[in-house]
């Protein structure tokens, strides 16, 4: 149980943002996952305040502890919903950004496509020119054009500069024909070699498009899952503004219920007090004593609570005795053992002590101790005595109240509440052991299970200091 109003509540789960507006990028998608699994902890951690909320709002109306706890509920869930959607942000602006990658590295390639093709057809057409070359040659050389050889040269010229002119021509000629060769050679080289990249960039283009198109899956997934986290987180938002709203509608209804169950445990005390022969000054100073032991409880109560919250841990309500006020303990306190557990298995769900409320803000006792009994479970007597009452009283429900006698110079009496059927009637005798109702739900409860009050001349104790 946490010290804290409506509005804090409220407050701490409002989402400022919740839009799609990039929320990390691909490096930060691991912390964002890290963050979403200690949130699901966190709320898995915090399912016993469930727990807590069902023993801090016993006896408090019905509307206003569903509305608490739909509340509850709704804080524990927020921070889960935002890890969430920032997950999902982050993860639509990995798709995106992958989309543009894919779409700059698809143009780059279709580019380097382009200008590789450009390059084939150039080249082919130089290699063409080459070829042309030297075919003109070899038509020239069949048509006697050129004197290749040395007779060619001395036969056919009509002096010594006839000879050199011829020469010079036929060596440029020669030189001309290998330089056409080695082009053309070249040329096939580098017309191979752009193929293989024409090919290779054809198969890079592929493999993006199918990118692409995968991306547009992946995008449209991120982006979906980022809309569904959204709506949620919206959701929550607004089904805690409306516990709120419910909550604080049904405070003054909640206080008149707490008023009236006080005036009742008053009673109760009052009436038990006249049953065993008190005088009116004897039971004014009992009762006078009883203030003060709940002032002085109150007072530890609130000051466990400040020391818990500022050293970081849970101010939870204070029990006393054994067992937690909001945990489960089997029973064995140490008690005088005047008395036997009133249920087959005993656990205790809740102790007797100063619990707080966390809608109205104050402490208040928890009169006795609270044992787990589904319903329909038997209930036994703790001791042998006298049944004064099996009836229904406004918060305790079905109740039985057996006077056990003189017990240690001071009356003794116990009582059994919320049962769902009783098993005596008023007058009859018991022993310790017999069965004397079924648990149940009845009065201003919300589940079922026992509460069991010992009172010593009318004042209530803590039930595990005399329990075996």
């Amino acid at each position: 149980m946490r010290l804290r109003g409506v509005a804090g509540l409220v407050a701490a789960g409002l989402v400022a943002a919740m839009t799609f507006a990039p929320a990390a990028g691909a490096d930060d998608l691991a912390d964002l996952q890290a963050k979403l699994n200690k949130a699901k902890a966190n709320a898995k951690a915090n399912e016993q305040a469930q727990d807590d909320i069902v023993d801090d709002l016993e006896h408090s109306d019905k509307e206003l502890t569903k509305a608490y706890e739909a509340l509850e509920k709704t804080q524990a869930q927020i921070p889960v919903a935002q890890a969430e959607l920032d997950k999902a942000n982050g993860e639509y602006e990995v798709a995106q950004r992958e989309a543009a990658s894919i779409a700059e590295r698809l143009d780059d390639a279709k580019q380097e496509q382009s200008a590789i093709a450009e390059q084939i057809t150039k080249n082919e057409a130089d290699t063409e020119k080459a070829r042309n070359g030297i075919a003109q040659m070899a038509r020239d050389y069949a048509a006697g054009n050129y004197r290749m050889t040395s007779v060619e040269l001395v036969v056919g010229a009509s002096d010594f500069g006839d000879v050199l002119a011829e020469y010079n021509l036929s060596q440029t000629a020669i030189r001309t024909e290998s330089e056409a060769m080695q082009a053309v050679r070249e040329a096939n080289a580098v017309a191979t070699n752009m193929q293989v990249r024409l090919e290779a960039t054809k198969e890079t283009i592929s493999s993006l498009q199918t990118q692409a198109q995968q991306n547009i899956v992946d995008t449209k997934t991120a982006r979906d899952a980022a809309s569904a986290a959204k709506s949620k987180l919206e959701k929550l938002e607004a089904d805690q503004k409306s516990a709120a709203a419910t909550l604080e509608s049904r405070k003054a209804a909640e206080q008149e219920q707490q008023k009236k169950l006080a005036e009742d445990g008053d009673n109760l005390s009052d009436e038990i007090q006249k049953l065993i022969g008190l005088t009116k000054a004897e039971r004014a100073r009992l009762k006078k004593q009883r203030e003060e032991q709940e002032r002085k409880a109150r007072e530890a109560a609130e000051k466990a609570a400040k020391e818990g919250k500022a050293n970081g841990g849970s101010s939870g309500s204070s029990g006393s005795g054994g067992g937690s006020s909001n945990g489960g303990s089997s029973g064995g306190g140490k008690g005088s053992g005047v008395l036997k557990y009133p249920t087959a298995v005993p656990y205790i769900t809740s102790s007797y002590g100063m619990r707080y409320h966390p809608v109205l803000h104050y402490w208040r006792l928890h009169a006795g101790t609270d044992f787990r009994a589904y319903c329909g479970t038997p209930i036994y007597a703790a001791r042998g005595g006298t049944i004064e009452w099996a009836k229904l009283r406004y918060g305790y429900g079905n109740q039985v109240m057996i006077n056990h006698g003189t017990v240690g110079g001071s009356n003794l009496m116990t009582s059994y509440n919320h049962l769902s059927k009783f098993a005596v009637s008023t007058g009859e005798k018991v022993k310790a052991g017999d069965l004397v109702g079924y648990a149940g739900a009845t009065g201003t409860v919300t589940a079922c299970h026992l509460h069991f009050e010992v009172y010593v001349n009318g004042n209530t104790v803590n039930p595990v200091t005399k329990l075996s």
